[in-house]
């Protein structure tokens, strides 16, 4: 419904331009090349309009309001009977019982008083609509043709365009405005896309391999299971998108943002996310193993079942209401990462390193941790029943208020440790070495 209002919106904007009094024949007719981009004509747009409503569904009585068959000779645009034709065609649709329909209708009674924002008036013979009247289908022409003509595309407003199955490969799209684009099953390998805004775009199908995304702005993109392998994503912005079972693997996604965002399963492996913003998504079932993700931020997120085995996260954050119930972080490099208040019940952490890295108030039962090397890590006040740290080194780690009951600490270097207050009962220490540990 929203498309056909503004396409008749565009069609009542059109119809209302002036037109030029028509020049006496000439002896023979001049030959004047169209224009890239012109605009089709008034009984062109009315026909275009009425199939459109008809195609949608809409009763045909309330299209005959709209769009009747014959077009009328129109000379300027009449406020009054507009809204009159508006107001019939909803009442029709009322009888009907259509209330899609009446609703659609009822809307654009609405803005029907707002005024449109001023447009400088066309003048000459090289005066064309301004890009955002200009229909998705006429931005589709407009980009062929560029193409066509070898003419890159840079800075071009396609925002709401068609640009679906196009080859766009290697093509220039620097600053492109591209919101709303429907790029579904279209190449973009290799594009240059940087700083370029894809806000909202439709991406669904297509293939973004190797391309350069430096900057761009992708807010609630459709991206599931877009395949973005090998681009170049630095600082760039997903936020609110759609990007469940995406690929960016190996991609060099340094500062890149992508908070709120669905991503489940998606594939981040061998990907540089340093930096990263990565708050309050939900990466459940993802999989970032050897992913770089030093100094990377993933408060409130969703990693459950996630894996990171292998991931160089010094530094990470992923505090505040993390979620990495039942996650993988084998043989990780962890030094100085805060899990503070996150949950990592039933994560596995083995041989992992956690120098100095803090888990306070952190729920890790049933958590494996064996092995690791977490000396100087915080415990305080975790939730640890039940947990493995078999054979961990443990040299100055603080557990001061942790329940470690049923923990198994057998053959750990508890060398200096801080225990005290700690819940112990049944917890396993054969073999620990526990010189020094401050247990009272």
């Amino acid at each position: 419904m929203a498309r056909l209002r503004a396409l008749w919106e565009e069609e009542q904007a059109f119809a209302a331009e002036p037109r030029p009094e028509p020049a006496p024949p000439a002896a023979e007719p001049s030959k004047v090349e169209s224009l890239p981009g012109a605009p089709p004509s008034a009984a062109e747009l009315h026909a275009e309009r009425r199939r459109e409503a008809l195609e949608a569904g809409w009763p045909e009585p309330i299209v005959d309001q709209l769009y009747p068959s014959e077009v009328p000779e129109r000379s300027g645009l009449d406020v009054g009977a507009v809204r009159a034709q508006l107001e019939e065609a909803l009442r029709a649709a009322e009888g009907l019982g259509s209330p899609h329909v009446a609703e659609s209708l009822r809307r654009m009674l609405e803005e029907h008083d707002t005024p449109p924002l001023e447009q400088p008036s066309p003048s000459g013979p090289t005066a064309q609509p301004p890009p955002d009247l200009w229909t998705a289908q006429e931005k589709r022409d407009l980009a062929r043709r560029r193409l066509g003509q070898g003419q890159a595309l840079a800075g071009l407003d396609l925002s709401g365009g068609d640009l679906t199955l196009l080859d766009l490969s290697g093509q220039d799209l620097r600053g492109t405005l591209l919101m709303g684009a429907d790029l579904r099953n279209t190449s973009l390998i290799g594009a240059n896309v940087a700083g370029a805004n894809l806000d909202g775009a439709k991406l669904e199908g297509a293939t973004l391999e190797r391309a350069v995304l430096r900057g761009a702005s992708l807010a609630l993109v459709e991206a599931s299971g877009v395949s973005f392998r090998g681009a170049d994503l630095e600082e760039a912005v997903f936020e609110r998108a759609m990007l469940p079972g995406a690929d960016f693997s190996g991609v060099n996604a340094t500062g890149v943002t992508i908070e709120e965002c669905l991503a489940t399963q998606a594939i981040f492996e061998g990907a540089v996310l340093e930096e990263a913003e990565m708050a309050r998504s939900n990466f459940d079932e993802a999989n970032f193993r050897g992913a770089s993700m030093t100094d990377a931020r993933i408060e409130g997120a969703s990693l459950r079942n996630a894996c990171l085995d292998q991931i160089g996260a010094q530094g990470l954050r992923a505090s505040d209401g993390a979620d990495l119930s039942e996650a993988r972080l084998r043989w990780a490099k962890l030094s100085g990462a805060s899990f503070s208040e996150s949950t990592l019940i039933g994560a596995k952490l083995t041989e992992s390193d956690l120098t100095r890295a803090s888990f306070a108030k952190a729920r890790m039962e049933g958590a494996e941790l064996l092995a690791v090397q977490a000396r100087g890590a915080s415990f305080a006040e975790a939730r640890m029943s039940a947990s493995s740290l078999a054979g961990a080194d443990l040299l100055g780690a603080r557990f001061e208020g942790a329940e470690l009951r049923l923990a198994d600490l057998s053959g750990a270097n508890l060398f200096q440790a801080e225990v005290w207050r700690a819940e112990l009962s049944d917890v396993r220490l054969d073999g620990a070495n526990i010189e020094g540990t401050k247990l009272a």
